[in-house]
């Protein structure tokens, strides 16, 4: 059976949601809010369903959580298990740019049919509109007042216990000399536990790579498995749990107005692909400079319309495929951004203001916006 070409549209999803009520041309299957990358693990939403209607009308599934290489070949075993057009299946991404591209080219590999992927920008989910929908951009001129430029950038750690993302942050805590660095992380790992992971990226053939993530273990991690952050008196007193994340005030708002960039640390950045979340747009709506870790993920933004400041920052990391070369690629590109612009920073933030302001709006027009 061929595949019926749509396009599914953010008001048909509302008005399913919300309503109840169905497109005419495609059926809303499942909104799935949670991840999972196993069989086990599959929401009962998607085992439930009757996916024989598959034969009749597109059905469409909305994905409202990051997406790795397991998560599409699990949904793929599991249509392949069920009596189903599988080729009139859509999954909606929020938060991947480049994987339904990816996941075609897999499958013209693997002489494969499989579900079609629609990507969704700007991550369309349930809450964060709510959330936009509170907030007023700031105006220019109040915007330039509270920037007090003193960082070259900001970084998060975050507090998903992924060894990956703590591999980042040892990586990112090296650079703390011109960066604000929030990283207090619990490490659940042993020294040992970070020697091996460590050869296990780079495929056992490169000991100096393993001599690096050791030094910085015996630099960053403590006695007591913490990696500390930076100790700001002026934000001591600031909770870090902002049940509004899209605003101008609070811990974000305070480190992102002190500093010109924010490198950019998503929950996934081993994806053949970029993956796009608050953490990337948070920094688009500070009005900082965003350095983004996702394989492609500057060409992918800039498609979108995001203005990247090639001038200042070497973007190239991009495209190499390997993940780890990407993350040293792209802490030597901050090393020589930061050596370029020296302490500069507020002459570069008021000369590239506009742009840095359309990236910005970008962001806040689009949660503003009725349109699909």
């Amino acid at each position: 059976m061929n595949r019926k070409e749509i396009t599914v549209t953010w008001r048909d999803f509302q008005n399913w949601h919300t309503l109840g009520r169905q497109p005419e041309t495609y059926r809303f299957a499942a909104h799935i809010p949670k991840f999972f990358d196993r069989p086990q693990d599959l929401p009962a939403t998607l085992l439930s369903y009757d996916w024989t209607q598959s034969f009749g009308m597109p059905q469409v599934i909305y994905y409202d959580e990051r997406i790795t290489i397991a998560t599409l070949e699990t949904l793929q075993n599991f249509f392949r298990a069920r009596a189903c057009n599988i080729e009139n299946v859509v999954v909606i991404t929020s938060h991947a740019l480049g994987a339904a591209e990816w996941w075609q080219q897999r499958s013209k590999l693997y002489l494969e049919k499989t579900f079609k992927i629609q990507e969704w920008l700007l991550c369309r989910t349930m809450t964060w509109p709510k959330w936009m929908s509170k907030l007023e951009i700031l105006k220019e001129d109040e915007i330039k007042k509270q920037k007090k430029l003193r960082y070259f950038f900001s970084f998060y750690g975050g507090t998903n216990p992924k060894m990956d993302r703590l591999y980042i942050t040892l990586k990112v805590r090296d650079l703390a000399q011109f960066g604000v660095i929030d990283c207090l992380t619990n490490v659940r790992w042993t020294k040992e536990q970070f020697l091996n992971h460590a050869m296990w990226l780079t495929y056992f053939q490169d000991p100096s790579e393993e001599q690096e993530i050791m030094r910085l273990y015996d630099a960053y991690v403590s006695n007591d498995h913490i990696i500390p952050s930076h100790q700001f008196p002026q934000l001591a007193d600031l909770p870090k749990g902002n049940p509004n994340i899209f605003s101008y005030s609070g811990y974000h708002w305070r480190v992102d107005s002190m500093c010109l960039s924010t490198v950019c640390n998503e929950t996934e950045n081993m994806q053949p692909w970029a993956m796009v979340s608050e953490k990337t747009l948070i920094p688009f709506l500070h009005h900082n400079l965003v350095i983004p870790i996702g394989y492609r993920a500057v060409d992918f933004l800039e498609a979108q319309g995001f203005w990247f400041a090639h001038e200042l920052i070497d973007y190239s990391y991009q495209y190499e495929p390997n993940w780890l070369t990407r993350l040293n690629l792209m802490i030597q590109s901050i090393k020589h951004a930061q050596h370029k612009i020296a302490n500069r920073y507020t002459d570069f933030f008021n000369d590239h203001f506009v742009n840095i302001r359309s990236n910005a709006l970008r962001v806040y027009d689009h949660y503003h916006s009725t349109d699909d």
